[in-house]
């Protein structure tokens, strides 16, 4: 065996060296042809290696932005490497979040490749708002939460030059758009719109005069669902309030709303219609002088006038500090309105509802066992059932099914204490896939926060969120409108920022956003695009 190998390396030997002697004898054309191939396979090397060195930054750049939800805040971003002997650069820009642009250019020697990718990021879904008393006070923080179920790294809004106290967040039906309103320590009101990651201009709206009332939030915004433009209604302490519009671009200039007031407007409420460009407002006041007494009244704006004023509560002896009023519309065109009444059966809630047919004679509900200090109301995604919650005087829950025409029973959530009702612990939202309504509250000296979960026409079922909080003060719940999830973010009484997410079948923490807000006042705001 191993004289065949010497015998067949012997054989190649001899065969080498007559091609040797055969090259020799061509022509010098043939040797330079050798040298252009060699040539050509050195330059397609180096062409292969520039072209892996540029998509090699490709896949970086990409690596980049799914591990930094706030990347786009920090572009153009570069990243350069070597790869062997290639070299790469690689650029991250947007011009319109959440769309990327991802350009890498990889070289070696005299070759160059360029690679360019562009797509849409984990698409931000929502804008989280709070306060935060520490460093700029006067400066509201924000995140953005994802598509992927996470919240961005915490970033600044503009200053509203005054500690925000009150603040709300809604989004356009049109576009990418979010306004932020916000009601400072010295009652001046202020809105700035975010776009594309940026925040707009940040404008104060009641300039003729400050909120009547620190501890009431004096304003509230909202958008015509049909047009997308944008609303404020806000007090300038008397009994008039104003209001503006946004086209995406500009204020208009302040306009008077005749409510009917006697003294100065403490609370508004906005709420659109669907499909329209109607909006009601609900306004309420305290008349300090006797006989003593808050009121309550709606009105509604048609797109270009305010028309069909409506007094609802009228002398009642409740706390003029809390928001005992709310409206909702169904699809079918159909408002309705609750509220307090007056001292006369005044722990029963009452309502009216509102068409294009005029405004109904008031109802009254069953009694809730204490004066209603807290109402939110909203319709099922299909519009044919409503759910409301009261919170009492005696810091007692109730929450009722109305089916276009009736009040179901009373469901009491097991008759827990809530932890106060100087505040709105608890919030409601529907489900935007189901008919499913989620309450969230806080049961007193309990740090860990409950839900309820009903079906139309099933059981209620309870349960505990994850811990994080401590005892409750503020509450908001929204649902995702693209799928069964559901966001809350609350405030506790150690002015601790937690948000939570609902995956259609449990709540998980998704992080404690802020360690040092401010439970006083409903200093939280969050909004899902509506646009998507």
């Amino acid at each position: 065996m191993i004289r065949r190998q010497e015998t067949r390396a012997g054989a190649i030997l001899i065969g080498l060296i007559g091609a040797l002697i055969v090259v020799g004898l061509l022509a010098g054309g043939i040797a330079l042809l050798l040298d252009s191939a060699l040539l050509q396979s050195m330059e397609i090397s180096a062409s292969s290696d520039a072209f892996c060195a540029a998509e090699t930054g490709i896949a970086l750049g990409k690596a980049y932005i799914a591990t930094n939800t706030s990347w786009y805040q920090t572009v153009p971003y570069t990243i350069a490497g070597i790869i062997g002997q290639a070299t790469f650069s690689a650029v991250v820009e947007s011009t319109n979040y959440p769309d990327v642009l991802i350009t890498s250019s990889g070289q070696k020697q005299s070759s160059r490749w360029t690679s360019i990718w562009a797509g849409t990021t984990a698409t931000m879904r929502a804008l989280a708002a709070y306060r935060d008393t520490g460093a700029s006070p006067a400066v509201p923080r924000f995140r953005n939460y994802m598509s992927s179920g996470q919240l961005s790294s915490e970033q600044n809004a503009s200053s509203t030059v005054n500690p925000p106290q009150w603040i709300r967040i809604v989004a356009s039906p049109k576009t990418n758009e979010f306004l932020m309103v916000v009601q400072d320590s010295l009652r001046w009101v202020r809105s700035q719109p975010y776009t594309n990651g940026t925040w707009g201009t940040n404008t104060l709206l009641n300039g003729a005069g400050a909120s009547f009332a620190a501890a009431d939030r004096g304003f509230d915004v909202a958008y015509e669902n049909l047009s997308g433009r944008g609303m404020v209604v806000y007090s300038v302490g008397t009994t008039n309030p104003q209001y503006r519009t946004w086209n995406g671009t500009n204020w208009s200039a302040p306009g008077l709303i005749q409510m009917g007031a006697l003294f100065p407007i403490s609370w508004v409420r906005l709420v659109p219609k669907p499909a329209s460009n109607e909006i009601m407002m609900l306004a309420r006041w305290r008349k300090s002088t006797n006989p003593r007494g808050n009121y309550t009244s709606a009105i509604v704006w048609n797109g270009s006038t305010w028309a069909n004023l409506q007094a609802l509560e009228v002398l009642c002896g409740s706390s003029i500090d809390c928001e005992s009023m709310d409206a909702a519309y169904s699809t079918n065109n159909t408002a309705l309105v609750l509220y307090n009444g007056t001292d006369v059966n005044i722990n029963n809630p009452k309502y009216r509802t509102w068409s294009a047919a005029g405004w109904s004679t008031q109802c009254v509900m069953a009694t809730v066992g204490a004066i209603p200090q807290w109402i939110r109301t909203e319709f099922n995604p299909n519009g044919t059932n409503a759910y409301a919650a009261f919170l009492g005087a005696n810091s007692k829950l109730n929450g009722a099914h109305w089916n276009g025409s009736a009040w179901g029973t009373y469901t009491n959530f097991a008759n827990v204490t809530i932890e106060s009702a100087a505040y709105r612990d608890f919030d409601i939202a529907w489900c935007s896939q189901s008919n499913m309504i989620m309450v969230t509250y806080c049961q007193l000296n309990v740090d860990g926060h409950l839900y309820m979960t009903q079906v139309v026409g099933d059981s209620p079922a309870y349960g505990s969120l994850p811990a994080g909080t401590t005892d409750g003060r503020w509450s908001v719940l929204k649902p995702d409108p693209n799928s069964a999830d559901f966001v809350y973010m609350a405030i506790d009484d150690g002015s601790d920022v937690n948000a939570y997410r609902w995956n259609g079948s449990e709540w998980s923490l998704i992080s404690e956003l802020e360690t040092a807000s401010d439970s006083s006042y409903d200093s939280i705001g969050f909004a899902f695009r509506r646009d998507q």
